[in-house]
């Protein structure tokens, strides 16, 4: 099965949380990923803040942001520009998943948490509070279906990925709008919102 990657969104002290249900991590390895018993002989779970290796760029998720690029090599050229800065960033994507999901560990192998229409208003608002309630509910509702439609998906932490994307996008051109900072592309933008929430700002 998919190794349960349990997640910490909280750092410090011995790296153990009370109620943990397991201290060892067993089960946990995944087929040759890194990690391995520490000085207690203790085996760490691998790579903690990693995304599955299920993890993809879906372009429909993201098609009003790529509608400019008709040529398909460019366009699959930035899905995995994409791709490669959302990993790069996993670990703050993961953690922001976290506060939207209202949980302190994420299974980042089961894919078994999601995060409602509210709680994901109510997380954009946090990220930006220049996000209304109109605008983050768009954005959940071109992901995982609106309200109307029969079916809708809930929004699992691969999902709340391309939401990420999306609020980074938005996030950008307020403070581009604001005089804050200069336009950059999408994927640049990614590390925009990065270094806001990581209290990296310059």
């Amino acid at each position: 099965g998919i190794a349960d990657i349990r997640v910490r969104t909280t750092t410090g002290g011995d790296g153990k949380s009370p109620g943990s249900d397991s201290g060892t991590g067993e089960g946990a390895t995944d087929g040759g990923a890194a990690g391995g018993a520490d000085a207690n002989g203790d085996v760490a779970p691998p790579a903690p803040w990693e995304l599955s290796g299920t993890f993809r760029i879906n372009s429909l998720l993201l098609e009003d942001l790529c509608e400019e690029i008709e040529d398909q090599d460019e366009l699959k050229a930035l899905l995995q520009q994409l791709h490669a800065k959302v990993k790069e960033l996993q670990k703050t994507v993961i953690e922001q998943f976290a506060d939207a999901a209202g949980v302190e560990t994420v299974n980042t192998g089961t894919l078994d948490q999601h995060v409602s229409r509210e709680a994901f208003i109510a997380h954009a608002a946090r990220v930006d509070p220049l996000i209304d309630e109109e605008t983050a509910d768009d954005i959940f509702s071109q992901l995982c279906g609106y309200p109307f439609e029969k079916v809708q998906k809930p929004m699992d932490l691969h999902i709340y990925a391309h939401a990420w994307v999306r609020l980074a996008n938005l996030y950008s051109m307020f403070a581009a709008a604001d005089g804050n900072a200069d336009f950059v592309d999408i994927v640049a933008q990614l590390q925009l919102l990065a270094d806001k929430l990581n209290g990296e700002e310059s």
